[in-house]
């Protein structure tokens, strides 16, 4: 699996996941690394969530599916707050 995501051109270390809705002042994203329970992020994985974070991204290691739903769920919510609080929110309405 992994010698055809690479000749796919996926590049190793980048996380699964990417939601690119920004929370003005606070996120330009989230970022979601998946790993099965008990699994471990390895090196290249580890940096590029470090580059991601420093770059302005949230970034998020989830052990399962529901991890990860709630992890984007929260960050919705925190970004309809900001949105309406700004009383503008072209995504979500």
């Amino acid at each position: 699996m992994a010698a055809q995501l690479k000749l796919s051109g996926v590049k190793s270390g980048v996380p699964d996941l990417f939601l690119p809705l920004p929370i003005p002042g606070r996120s330009a994203g989230l970022w979601i690394e998946m790993k099965a329970p008990g699994g471990t992020v390895t090196q290249n994985q580890d940096d590029y969530l470090r580059f991601l974070y420093e770059v302005g991204f949230l970034t998020k290691v989830c052990y399962s599916a529901q991890d990860a739903i709630d992890e984007i769920r929260g960050y919705l919510e925190r970004r309809r707050s900001v949105m309406v609080a700004m009383k503008h929110d072209p995504v979500l309405g």
